[in-house]
């Protein structure tokens, strides 16, 4: 090799040497919100044009999908998180389980479609008994054909009760509340505790009969509990209990905290802005 080859060649080394030098200044670096938590996000219903305050668009919902992979959010499974709350199991950093209620038929036909895009799954909890069956003037509910099929892509289904989601009166001056609360009008604390504890047992063993064994998990209708409740869904064996008060789950809980996600009004950046109320540098600065 002559001068002039070497000469080359010694630029070319050099040339590479500074390259990887510099690479590290433009590497990616994955966020960190939070370690050992997880963000349970609730969504509900996907419509065009959204009638309620529980709906978005499928539009909205891919950008929600994707503002989640672009901040460092890691998706778990519903498994995952199982094991997590019983100290089987660490999650990764940022961890968050994504949730549905009710098990309208656009989680089958909208939002799967976009979660198999990015390769996440989700939990939807279902009112078993309008499997097949919405009440009248209802949104349509997903078919069991159809919740089996979702369920071979890696979604998971458990218990919003069997046929406890409405609000009845529950005293002389004809006060309506949701009916998991306790006592409806002319009906005793016993009789609640039985008619809820029967409704999470019929629940559960319908869910298991159809998609085989699994834990039973109880999503409160409306985020309505009571002591009473609580009792009675143990007693049905229910193990974990998804409530609509907003916050971050931490193992060993039984009662699990959830962010609403699925308001017309949630932009990206307004869900972003309130999951980053919980990372782990904004609570430290808040205890202050």
């Amino acid at each position: 090799m002559g001068l002039k080859g070497r000469r080359h060649l010694i630029f070319a080394a050099g040339f590479m040497i500074c390259l990887l030098l510099i690479k590290p200044a433009f590497a990616y670096t994955i966020p960190f919100h939070y370690k050992d938590k997880v963000l349970v996000l609730t969504y509900h219903h996907l419509e065009a044009y959204p009638q309620t305050s529980a709906a978005i668009t499928p539009i909205r919902f891919h950008s929600h999908m994707k503002a989640l992979r672009d901040a460092g959010y890691t998706i778990i499974s519903m498994p995952h998180f199982i094991s997590y709350m019983k100290n089987e199991q660490d999650v990764p950093p940022n961890a968050v389980l994504l949730t549905f209620d009710d098990g309208y038929e656009s989680f089958y036909t909208k939002a799967c479609p976009i979660l198999n895009k990015y390769g996440y799954t989700a939990t939807n909890f279902l009112v078993v008994s309008y499997i097949e069956n919405s009440p009248p003037g209802a949104l349509p509910h997903m078919s069991w054909k159809q919740i089996k099929e979702l369920q071979t892509q890696g979604m998971s289904f458990y218990s919003h009760t069997y046929n406890q989601h409405y609000k009845d009166v529950v005293d002389e001056k004809g006060t309506k509340k949701p009916v998991l609360l306790g006592p409806l009008l002319n009906e005793t604390k016993a009789e609640a505790h039985t008619r809820i504890r029967t409704d999470l047992m019929v629940a559960d063993m319908e869910l298991q009969a159809m998609l085989g064994k699994q834990p039973n998990l109880l999503a409160f209708p409306y985020g309505a509990y009571s002591p009473l409740t609580i009792q009675a869904g143990k007693e049905a064996g229910v193990t974990l209990f998804f409530t609509t008060e907003e916050g971050i789950a931490e193992r060993g809980q039984e009662l699990i905290k959830r962010v609403n996600a699925g308001s017309p009004e949630i932009t990206e950046q307004v869900l972003l802005k309130k999951m980053k109320a919980y990372d782990e540098k904004q609570v430290s600065q808040a205890q202050k």
